[in-house]
């Protein structure tokens, strides 16, 4: 290869598992949320979306505008801007990534979270609205999906449905998936491997999984546990019963299966677990039981 080839290669290669990391990361943000009422939440999902989005696009643009007579310092002096409504015009210069204008919105909403709301909190003057980040997504999904900010107990909440869910994964899914399928498109035109992940990856779970809502791997947890609870008489599972059980305010069995499966409310535990093992003489006893719980290469 020579260097062109090896920049496209292997340097946007492991960018676009950047790109795609992010994007889990903020579509995880997404599904674990059960409300939108805190700044620090709603930044959490904008920052990763417009990161892995801006990333995405700016190696489209280079495998598409990029060519030996290219001057590569103004290709690169172009791609310094976070303005992914500008990027994506550029991109459909010579691709049509047949986005709709709710999709066209979402992207100028992320446009103006990183170029000006991610930093409105270091501004004195910005100090009686601050929370812009948040009023921005709450007043777009009111807007295309007709649903109010409910008072509750004198607190106004904006809950996370799951058809707010379904709707902001459909947004991410059209703009990742469009964009994946241009690069590896042109990749294959190239003769490189740009579009190749690391399997099971956060990109390749994006990207080659789709698996927007985390429908399959909520999935594949549940048949997981169903599998391990049926399997009586493993010596495993003989091994877990044998340790005394701390004794949880647990409303059900399936609260336990929840926050299995959603780990974003288990700091509602973290004061019982703490008063538990205050009364716990030989703590050293216990850890060493709980090391096993999980750990590779071992057999009971």
């Amino acid at each position: 290869m020579n260097k062109d080839e090896f920049w496209k290669n292997f340097s946007l290669g492991t960018e676009l598992e950047v790109s795609g990391a992010f994007i889990y990361n903020g579509l995880k943000q997404i599904n674990g949320l059960n409300n939108y009422d805190y700044s620090e939440d709603v930044f959490e999902v904008l920052y990763n979306l417009s990161i892995g989005f801006e990333r995405s696009m700016k190696i489209v643009i280079i495998l598409t505008e990029h060519q030996d007579y290219t001057n590569q310092e103004a290709l690169e002096k172009s791609l310094i801007t976070h303005n992914l409504d500008c990027l994506r015009n550029r991109i459909e210069n010579n691709h049509n990534l047949e986005l709709n204008d709710i999709q066209k919105e979402f992207l100028v909403l992320l446009t103006i979270f990183y170029k000006k709301y991610r930093y409105d909190r270091f501004n004195i003057n910005e100090t009686n609205n601050y929370q812009k980040d948040k009023a921005s997504l709450i007043d777009f999904l009111s807007k295309k999906l007709g649903v109010e900010v409910s008072n509750q107990n004198s607190f106004n909440t904006f809950k996370n449905t799951s058809p707010i869910k379904s709707f902001l994964a459909k947004i991410v899914s059209k703009i990742s998936v469009k964009l994946y399928e241009i690069i590896e498109t042109k990749a294959r035109g190239l003769n490189i491997c740009t579009y190749g992940l690391r399997p099971n990856g956060k990109a390749y779970l994006i990207f080659k999984y789709k698996d927007f809502n985390f429908n399959y791997r909520d999935t594949l947890k549940k048949e997981l546990l169903i599998a391990l609870i049926n399997n009586k008489n493993s010596n495993f599972i003989q091994f877990i019963k044998s340790i005394k059980p701390l004794p949880f305010d647990v409303q059900d069995e399936n609260e336990i299966i929840r926050l299995l499966l959603d780990d974003s409310e288990l700091e509602q535990y973290y004061d019982a677990l703490d008063a538990y093992y205050n009364d716990i003489e030989d703590k050293k006893e216990r850890f060493s039981q709980l090391q096993f719980l999980g750990k590779k290469g071992l057999e009971f």
